[in-house]
């Protein structure tokens, strides 16, 4: 049985967490960073 390595080799991603007022806000700044080219995604915690 082959040793595995400590750390395997996943890809990196590097994320930025925004805290927005309100639903709309978030609506709006989601909307404007897809057009921007980025991927998000809206999450409510």
């Amino acid at each position: 049985m082959k040793r595995m390595r400590k750390y395997a080799n996943y890809p990196r991603y590097f994320h930025v967490v925004v805290k927005c007022g309100s639903e709309e806000e978030q609506r709006k700044l989601y909307e404007r960073l897809v057009a921007e080219g980025y991927t998000a995604r809206v999450c409510v915690l």
